[in-house]
């Protein structure tokens, strides 16, 4: 059994399908959207007038935004999900933070997988992953989180 953290999107529509099929593997699954129901943090919190979840905000309003005490304590729960996990699955389509919350696991030499998605541009910098570690279908995922074991660091 592994403890996942599940990096990706609000808007990525596959999350719940992962999260599941990860789950019935066996596997602990940390879900950004669900670990803190008390949080539960969108940008329209910290940013008055801001798209919750695409906000479009100047250097200083982006400065404000992460320096809100809603936002320091969405990320310290997020920074704890990553020092529980054991490993990573990058559920693509996904933008920034979430191939930072990658780079972190990574960093701490704890093995992440992505999950491609159709019609999208390679990135090269999956390769830090590893080769092995980049896969095009959820069984893909499942079979290699199974294969590594728990503790995978």
């Amino acid at each position: 059994m592994a403890r996942i953290y599940m990096a990706s999107s609000w808007k990525n529509d596959r999350l719940d399908t992962v999260a599941q099929r990860l789950r019935n593997a066996g596997h602990e699954v940390y879900d950004f959207r669900t670990a803190n129901p008390a949080v539960n943090f969108n940008w329209g919190m910290v940013s008055e007038g801001a798209d919750p979840f695409n906000p479009v905000l100047s250097a200083r309003q982006q400065q404000a935004a992460i320096r809100h005490p809603i936002a320091q304590r969405a990320f310290g729960n997020d920074r704890g999900g990553l020092e529980w996990a054991d490993t990573g699955v990058l559920v693509m389509p996904c933008g920034q933070s979430a191939h930072l919350e990658a780079g972190f696991l990574l960093a701490q030499g704890k093995p992440v997988h992505i999950l491609l998605a159709d019609d999208m541009v390679p990135e090269l910098m999956h390769l830090t992953a590893g080769a092995g570690n980049v896969h095009a279908t959820l069984g893909e995922v499942v079979e290699a989180v199974g294969k590594q074991g728990g503790d995978a660091k």
